[in-house]
């Protein structure tokens, strides 16, 4: 038996692993006691109830689409999230990761042919559980916020042009922050922060003011317990919205962005059962903003195509590994057509699902990842033009790098 937030008994040995902790979210909603499902989203956000399309996706056993065998460089305790940037200003992608339990972040500075250097710590708060970059200071450099799930804030790192980072400024949020985006929310060209608190069911906007320091936070209702936020144009306006996937009521919310920085009332999306994480692309090609969202419980990715004025058809779902911990977008077959990547936790690999260009996807291919994958994000890391992977591994305690080998003329 099962309460929404509370792993299965399938997954009883792999969290005992982890110190008793359990998963909820992208970001991880890992805590010391058993997650408790929280109240529903506010009463006056309107909820899609259509039901839901179910399209089974076996997995495919040959075609062009090809990856290397990965290669695993370690990070600290418990890596949660990894990101990608030119860290240091040589054109090469380089990676930072999360750290959970060491409550840090690694940097890894790409050689540009695959491989990454040594890694370098840096002091975050207490359970860090997202990285993203951004530059905070206009200066051109790309700096780092991390989202910090036991501290209840987000440390912000400066970089000084070289790939090293000055100490952590910290900026209180909500509850349980796990999940930290970026945005011009007021339209001021300024990068401004998102953050999703799952434990006290709300989003914080942390406004940038352009020197690298931000604004205190302001509060707005997300869902139940909202694991993962991502921004995006999503009615065409030019002003960035906001989408959560809410592991307590097995929903996608959309905010609206006024483009003062405020935001308005929640619209709400069936999902799949727990709902772990958020993404956004043009999977039909038609100019407008899609979301997909992978489901932890139903094992599944759901599908919302925009009708282009900000609202969303019912979800059309696609089978993937089990337990799924992540979902991220790329061009990995050379088609320009947008694929989804998913990361399952519990089958320790990651899955591809081409697009068809339609807003439809194919047949899933699956790649050993390391143990307990609990994020995937992508970049180009050996310079070929093609999209690679890296996937932080919470068990094994390291990053994944999976090289794109796809013959793109076979396409």
């Amino acid at each position: 038996m099962r309460d929404n937030g509370n792993p299965s008994a399938e997954r009883t040995e792999s969290a005992a692993g982890i110190n008793g902790r359990v998963i909820a979210g992208l970001a991880l909603m890992f805590t010391a006691v058993t997650l408790i499902a929280l109240t529903g989203c506010r009463s006056d956000t309107p909820v899609n109830t259509t039901a839901s399309q179910t399209i089974d996706a076996p997995v495919r056993t040959a075609g062009p689409l090809a990856f290397a065998v990965k290669t695993d460089y370690g990070a600290g305790s418990e890596p949660s999230s990894v990101t990608t940037g030119d860290f240091n200003g040589d054109g090469k992608t380089d990676l930072a990761v999360a750290n959970y339990g060491s409550g840090n972040v690694s940097i890894r500075l790409g050689a540009g042919d695959g491989t990454f250097g040594a890694k370098v710590d840096y002091g975050a708060g207490v359970n860090p559980s997202s990285v993203t970059t951004g530059e905070f200071t206009g200066d051109g450099n790309t700096d780092l916020a991390v989202a910090n799930y036991g501290s209840n804030n987000v440390s912000v790192f400066l970089n000084a042009g070289n790939g090293t980072f000055g100490a952590a400024m910290n900026y209180s949020v909500g509850t349980g922050p796990g999940s930290v985006t970026k945005g011009d929310f007021n339209r001021t060209g300024k990068i401004s922060l998102a953050v999703a608190n799952t434990d006290s069911d709300s989003v914080s906007i942390l406004q940038g003011v352009g020197n690298g320091s931000f604004g205190a936070a302001a509060g707005y209702g997300a869902g139940s317990r909202p694991n993962c936020v991502a921004a995006a144009d999503f009615n065409g306006d030019g002003i960035s919205d906001l989408a959560f996937a809410n592991y307590g009521n097995n929903m996608l919310s959309i905010l609206p962005g006024t483009g003062n920085g405020t935001f308005g009332a929640a619209a709400n999306y069936a999902a799949g059962a727990s709902p772990h994480s958020v993404t956004t692309g043009d999977f039909n090609g038609d100019g407008k903003t899609d979301v997909a969202v992978a489901n932890a419980d139903s094992n599944d990715v759901s599908v919302f195509l925009n009708a282009g004025n900000g609202t969303f058809g019912a979800a059309a779902n696609y089978g993937a590994g089990t337990y799924l911990s992540s979902v991220t977008t790329g061009d990995f077959n050379g088609d320009g057509k947008s694929d989804l990547a998913v990361s399952n936790y519990s089958s320790g690999n990651v899955s591809i699902l081409p697009g068809t260009g339609d807003g439809t996807f194919g047949v899933k291919s699956d790649y050993a990842a390391g143990a307990g994958p609990i994020m995937v994000t992508t970049g180009d890391f050996n310079g070929d033009g093609k999209t690679d992977l890296a996937v932080a591994n919470w068990e094994s305690g390291n990053v994944s790098i999976l090289l794109n080998t796809t013959d793109f003329g076979n396409s």
